[in-house]
Order: C-alpha cells, then structure tokens, then sequence
C-alpha cells in the first residue's frame, strides 16, 4: 500500500472524506496522492472489475507515448484538459525530457484535484493549473493563465486525456472539441483517449460503472462516434484503436490478444 501523503502536497480545503475520480486513478497507478476514501472505493472497484488497474498504466502509458510522439514534432506547449492531479509522471513531466522548457496549463473541474496541482507545481513556473469545467471551453481558452503560458499562434498539444466520456451531452462534447480545434495552429495536435464497452460489456463492468458514480457519471461511446471528433485533422497512423495498441513501445501489449479489455479508444489528430 502506498504512504499516507503529508500535507505538503495537499490543502486544507480538501475533504479527504470523501473519495475523488483524480486521486482514484492516481491509488490505481501506485501513487500516493490518494486517501483512505479512495483507496477503499478502488478497492471496491477492483473486486467485481479487476482489469481496472491495467486499464489505469494502459491509458497513463498511452499519455506518455502520445506526449512524447508532439514534442518530438516539435510542440513545446500543451494544453491538459481534465488533467486530473498531475502526478505518477504527467504531462510536463514526460515533455520537459524531450523540450526542458516545455510550458503546460493542466485544468480540471475538481477544486480538489486543483487544490492538490497547485501545491505539486508551485516552484515549476512552466507549469500551472487552473479550475474549469472541460465544457466551458471559451474560460479555458480565456483563461489568464491560458494566455500567460501557451501562444495559439504557435504549434500546441491538446489533450484531452480520459475526460470527454464525463461530458455526457454528445453536442456539448463536440462543441467542446470543435473550439478546439479551431483555436489550434497548423502543426497542433490533439489527443484523446474516451471509454468504451465495445466487445466487452459484462455484469462486471456495470457494476464498476455503478461504484464509478459515487465520483462521477460517464458516457461510454462506441469507436465511430470517437473517431467523429477527430474530423477535420490528420488523424496520425494507427489511426483511433484500443489505447494499448496506438504505437506500443514495448513488445509487452496488455491484453494484445483482446483489445477490447482495454475498454478505451485512443488516438492523435494532427491539424495540417
């Protein structure tokens, strides 16, 4: 089990009573940005859907595969939307070893997970975060720490990490993507990896989708209707498939002989 983390990280405006979606993933990815709540909510999931935890490095490890193939494109700012607490080797992280000055905004829509960024990142001044609503996409574009750190006129990565799937509403979700996509420059990309229950739908998974919302409430969608948010960008070679699958690294694929376990999409348009 992980250690109790200390209050250097954490803020006295967090209740840690109550379990929370970012500091779930970060226990499901051996960190120790998590609490009591949420190590035993985790562990709820993990007795009726025990591929969580795999599904958890699979959709991090995409994160680390897909940040590292923009900056080596040459991108040195990213934008994180509903990036979660970045720990466990995020974003800025995985770009600052390619482009060490590489600037990233993260924002999330829980105060939580914000309270909890603020605190990791406060000596980076590369690095900020702010809170957002990811469907309130005109603030996260307006936003003063948006324009203090990325420069639109300039190539950026837009990542959208596991985030849309909780934007239930299909036009909000695309409204979202299409501002995007419509703020990047030539030579941006944008990243998105979204649940799925396609070929795999069981009274397991139901039942971690029930435990899921006590933190929050998700739309799986089915690969057509991911692929439609990359419409109007290069979508770059695997094209939008299991997350596992996009550009593996290593010849150790996570249920390479079924896929669909991954119960993920993921894929990178590129705007050309």
């Amino acid at each position: 089990m992980p250690p109790e983390p200390t209050q250097d990280w954490s803020s006295e405006e967090v209740d840690i009573s109550k379990p929370n979606v970012a500091r779930i993933y970060d226990y499901l990815l051996g960190g120790y940005h998590n609490f009591e709540a949420d190590r035993r909510l985790a562990e709820q999931m993990l007795q009726v859907f025990p591929d969580a935890k795999v599904n958890s490095f699979i959709n991090r490890a995409f994160l680390h595969r897909a940040v590292r193939f923009m900056a080596e494109q040459g991108i040195r700012q990213f934008l994180d939307i509903g990036a979660g607490i970045p720990t466990m080797k995020n974003t800025h992280e995985v770009a600052a070893e390619i482009i060490p000055d590489t600037r990233v905004v993260y924002t999330d829509i829980d105060s939580i997970a914000i309270a909890h960024s603020k605190a990791i990142l406060r000596d980076n001044p590369n690095v900020d975060a702010f809170w957002a609503d990811a469907a309130d996409v005109e603030v996260i574009l307006d936003h003063p720490i948006t324009k203090r750190l990325i420069d639109f006129s300039q190539p950026v990565g837009i990542l959208l990490i596991s985030v849309v799937h909780y934007i239930t509403d299909d036009e909000k979700a695309a409204r979202l993507i299409d501002k995007l996509k419509a703020a990047m420059s030539p030579g941006s990309c944008m990243a998105i990896t979204h649940s799925t229950l396609e070929g795999y739908q069981t009274e397991s998974t139901e039942e971690a989708d029930r435990l899921l919302k006590l933190a929050a409430s998700a739309r799986h969608r089915t690969r057509a209707e991911i692929k439609q948010f990359f419409d109007g960008l290069e979508i770059v070679p695997p094209g939008v498939v299991f997350s596992q699958l996009w550009r593996p690294d290593t010849d150790e694929i996570p249920f390479e002989n079924q896929p669909w376990r991954a119960v993920g999409y993921s894929g990178v348009g590129r705007k050309v």
